[in-house]
Order: C-alpha cells, then structure tokens, then sequence
C-alpha cells in the first residue's frame, strides 16, 4: 500500500470529484508539515470545504494555493480570511468562483498573508467596489 511521506510538498489534485467531504480528509492530516503547494483547482469544495482546509494547523509552509473553479463563493472567502497559519502563502487563486465584493472585502481585511505576491480573482462576480476593498490589503508587508 502507498504512503504519503511527511516530507511532501506539493499535492496536484487537479480535475477530480473532491467534494467537501474530500476536503474534510484532506484537511485533517496532521504529518504533512512540508507541503507548500496544494492544487485543487476544477473540483465541487465549496464553501464548506473551504472552511475545512482553513482549519488546518500543520500547514505552515503552504505557499501555494489553488482553490479555481470550486463553487467558492464569499462564505468561502471568509473562512479563508481568517486563517491565521498560512503566513507563508505567495500565492493564491480563486479564479472561476463566485465571489463578490463582500469577497473581496473578506480578503482585503486579512492581515495574516504578508508574503502573498499573486492573488487571482479571474472570473468571479467583482465590480469597483471589489476592487476599492482589494485596493485596502496590505500585501507583502511584514506585521
């Protein structure tokens, strides 16, 4: 039987039928310590499984986050908001969701992403006042 070693990196589940319910495996893993890119761009997460990956704690080293094309919408955006332990996140993409201004509001509140460099929002429902709360992140400050 194949083992996921705790010393991997990068995880490319792109294209496939994660559900929420797959997200909420996922996220509970608790030896994956070194994993910097998690690709799950093209599934059916939604919000809820948003919620279960922001509550991961092991993923410190996450830099990069592919969320693209998953019904997201701004409950999924808040949950992401507020995750605290993603302080290495460089770069994360939403593109292909629904998200909205009140979104983009979540986004440009949080205060934890200080290294973030690309943030993709391709494709989503955002009109100037999305773009006004963008306009407040404070991207690639140190806190």
């Amino acid at each position: 039987m194949f083992e996921f070693q705790p010393h991997l990196q990068t995880l490319n589940l792109t294209w496939n039928n994660i559900s929420e319910k797959g997200a909420g495996y996922l996220s509970s893993n608790q030896t994956w310590t070194h994993l910097r890119t998690l690709n799950l761009s093209r599934n059916n997460i939604g919000d809820k499984g948003v919620e279960y990956l922001s509550s991961n704690n092991i993923w410190t080293n996450l830099q990069t986050l592919d969320l693209s094309s998953n019904s997201i919408s701004d409950n999924g955006v808040e949950y992401l908001s507020l995750n605290r332990i993603w302080t290495n996140l460089q770069t994360l993409n939403l593109s292909g969701n629904e998200i909205s201004d009140k979104g983009a509001e979540y986004l440009g509140r949080n205060q934890t992403w200080a290294h973030l460099q690309t943030l993709n929002l391709f494709q989503n429902r955002l009109s100037e006042n999305g773009a006004k709360y963008l306009s407040t992140m404070r991207l690639g400050l140190t806190y």
